[in-house]
């Protein structure tokens, strides 16, 4: 069996924040849990569930870690909001809705 090298995010290193996030390309993206669940109904719904303990491991997600972390740049008040690509607007705009963070979709609707 192959054994995986997981890599941390170079935007979203381990000390940006106390959430991790395991991308499907092994890479690991860190975030404040407070502001991710703020921002984003499905991780709001998700650490309001008394028996999910999310605080161990990272959480395994779908998408590869340039969409998490182009979604994570659009609701990091620290970052600049990056222009609209059209090489990664629709991997950005399923993964809004599958996470509910609903002001990506009305900032691409404004752009």
């Amino acid at each position: 069996m192959e054994e995986t090298t997981i890599q941390e995010s170079t935007i979203f290193p381990v000390e940006y924040g106390d959430f991790a996030l395991h991308c499907s390309d092994d890479v690991v993206c860190h975030f404040p849990r407070h502001l991710l669940g703020y921002m984003s109904g499905f991780f709001k719904d998700m650490f309001c569930l008394p028996d999910v303990s999310v605080n161990d491991v990272p959480l395994r997600v779908t998408e590869a870690s340039r969409t998490i972390e182009l979604l994570l740049q659009h609701i990091d008040p620290k970052t600049k909001t990056p222009d609209i690509d059209p090489r990664t607007i629709i991997e950005l705009l399923e993964a809004a809705r599958k996470y509910q963070v609903s002001p990506i979709t009305e900032w691409f609707e404004r752009e």
